[in-house]
């Protein structure tokens, strides 16, 4: 029956936090869902703060003299603060009260654990910061290691820690008093992989002995990755285990370090089976605590495993792996060749769902409205295939990319132009193989249909291209400021207005591009013949009088004040590093 000097971990009073401390209430919250959990007590925030009442003014005085420049005279104050704490008497009542509940837990051996009010919950764990004693034997020992847990309190990194999360600067602090478990197995049980952040899976680590070799890091332990949903064992790493904590043989109390022999440091210390089992149990208890992963210690004695303590996995976001198959920014092709080149320069980085939704279809029609204008594309050809591999563009986890096998096989359709030449041209270079031959009718079939559909399309665009370019700068001067305070309706309007605008444009710009990338590729071949190769390029060379250099100009314009930002805007748009993104 719990008092308010002791409270068992079956009791209903030990799961208050403000009592028995965040890991005396995660244990009876434990014990009450009928985990297996070694039975103990815990020495309430009562039974401390009668200890330390007497002391409470000196302890106050010695917080507030704390110096924050000088860390060996801020350890040195702490260090006295403790060792007021052990030297006090621990009160009648108490010592008492914690003399009976040991009797009656049996008097054998036990774990003497600190529990803080503040400890091992979300977002403060207080992992390692207050002292832990093990194989505890007898009534005078025991009251010694609740003293010693009660002073752990004022170690400097356990102030420092409260004093960065602006906890109450004179700590309640109650004590776990548990079975102590003589393990063959122990160690950690994350029930989410902390190290990859995936929320599927369960980490453990497991070494020979008490779990202390594993928590404190003294060996290498063996690493077990499990997928917890369908309990299958995904990753097993034997560690070394060179070293295990257990009970000092000699004294037969009290424990010590030794070597592990080398046949057992080679040999898993868990089958698949006890692994498996050791998942399930951490997911059922992570249930317990509304879904929220848990940093679990269990030990293994014999076949009996046991639930030491557990808490919140503080310091790491999970994150779900992303459903890709669902994702509208990632439809990747699966035969042909793609690249991110050329495309990123529009479309740089990731991509959104609504930059995309307003980018993919406009481009992508557009694009196949032109070849089949050309004649390089059949009739049947025009509207958006459901075979990514059949389309121009698309996106993979979260990136633009261009097709360029069926580039390559259209350019080749146009007489004058090949695949190699178009790759070169647009992308630079490409891995891999050349395109596939181009379907339907083979490429010089298809030339006479573009002889005569090309010339009238080339002629339509470039009538288009003047009043279009008047058009578009028109349209951009009047919505260039305006949109700033915009409404929301007028905004949206404004948006679809812009697709469409994109739509025109985009339309006369794919006919010109494809022909000017035709004609270059002739009169490349025309200067390689007449010994003079790379004149292309001089040919087309200009330094006056295209919309690249008069944006280059007026951009070093504007680094010398010679242009104020509104006229360049007005003239040459918004440019950034991710221009090419609505939301942007």
């Amino acid at each position: 029956m719990s008092t308010p000097l002791i409270t068992w971990f079956a009791d209903a009073a030990c799961t208050e936090l403000e009592r028995v401390g965040g890991k005396g209430a995660n244990l009876g919250r434990l014990t009450a869902a009928g985990f297996r959990v070694p039975p103990g007590f815990v020495v309430t925030t009562t039974a401390y703060d009668a200890h330390v009442a007497p002391l409470r003014e000196a302890l106050l005085a010695a917080i507030a003299a704390l110096p924050d420049d000088d860390p060996s005279a801020r350890d040195s104050a702490v260090s006295a603060m403790r060792e007021l704490i052990e030297a006090a008497e621990v009160p009648s009542p108490v010592a008492d009260a914690i003399r009976a509940a040991y009797a009656e837990l049996g008097g054998g051996y036990v774990a003497v654990r600190s529990s803080g009010t503040a400890e091992d919950q979300e977002g403060a764990a207080f992992a390692g910061l207050h002292d832990t004693f093990l194989d505890v034997r007898g009534v005078d020992e025991l009251l010694d290691a609740v003293r010693r847990d009660w002073a752990s309190a004022w170690t400097a990194r356990a102030v420092a820690y409260r004093a960065a999360r602006r906890f109450d600067a004179f700590p309640s602090i109650a004590v776990v008093v548990q079975t102590m478990v003589e393990s063959d197995v122990a160690g950690v049980l994350f029930t989410a992989n902390p190290l990859t952040r995936d929320p599927s899976q369960a980490l453990i680590n497991a070494g020979w002995g008490l779990g202390e070799s594993v928590v404190q890091g003294i060996c290498t332990p063996d690493h077990y990755v499990v997928e917890t949903a369908g309990g299958s064992v995904l990753k097993t790493v034997v560690g070394d285990k060179d070293l295990e904590i257990v009970r000092n043989p000699e004294t037969g109390r009290g424990v010590l370090q030794r070597p592990v022999e080398a046949a057992r440091r080679t040999r898993a210390s868990l089958e698949p089976a006890q692994v498996v089992e050791l998942a399930r149990i951490g997911a059922a208890v992570q249930e317990h605590y509304d879904g929220a992963p848990q940093d679990i210690e269990w030990a293994l004695s014999g076949d009996e495993l046991w639930l030491l303590q557990a808490r919140p996995i503080t310091g790491v976001t999970f994150t779900t792996a992303p459903d890709l198959a669902a994702s509208p920014v990632h439809v990747p092709g699966h035969t042909a060749r793609w690249t991110t080149a050329n495309v990123d320069e529009g479309l740089p980085g990731t991509i959104t769902p609504l930059t995309w939704s307003l980018y993919f279809p406009p481009t992508e029609s557009t694009m196949r409205d032109c070849w089949v204008d050309l004649g390089v594309l059949r009739e049947e050809d025009r509207p958006v295939p459901d075979d990514v591999d059949g389309r121009f563009i698309s996106v993979a986890y979260g990136h633009a990319i261009a097709n360029v096998d069926l580039m390559g096989q259209l350019a080749a359709r146009v007489p004058g132009g090949s695949a190699a030449q178009m790759e070169e041209q647009l992308f630079g270079s490409v891995q891999g193989g050349g395109p596939p031959p181009p379907t339907g009718l083979d490429k010089v079939g298809r030339w006479p249909l573009v002889a005569i559909k090309l010339p009238r399309t080339l002629r339509r665009a470039a009538r288009a291209l003047d009043p279009l370019a008047a058009q578009t700068t028109a349209w951009w001067a009047r919505h260039a400021f305006s949109l700033a305070d915009a409404s929301y309706p007028a905004a949206m309007t404004a948006l679809v207005d812009a697709r469409k605008q994109y739509e025109r444009v985009v339309t006369v710009h794919m006919v010109l591009s494809i022909a000017s990338q035709a004609v270059l590729g002739q009169v490349e071949s025309l200067a390689a013949r007449a010994g003079q190769p790379g004149l292309e390029r001089e040919l087309i060379r200009s330094v006056n009088g295209t919309a690249e250099f008069d944006l280059v100009r007026d951009l070093w314009g504007l680094a010398r004040d010679e242009l104020t930002i509104e006229q360049f805007v007005a003239a040459h748009g918004y440019h950034g590093p991710r221009e090419g993104l609505v939301e942007s």
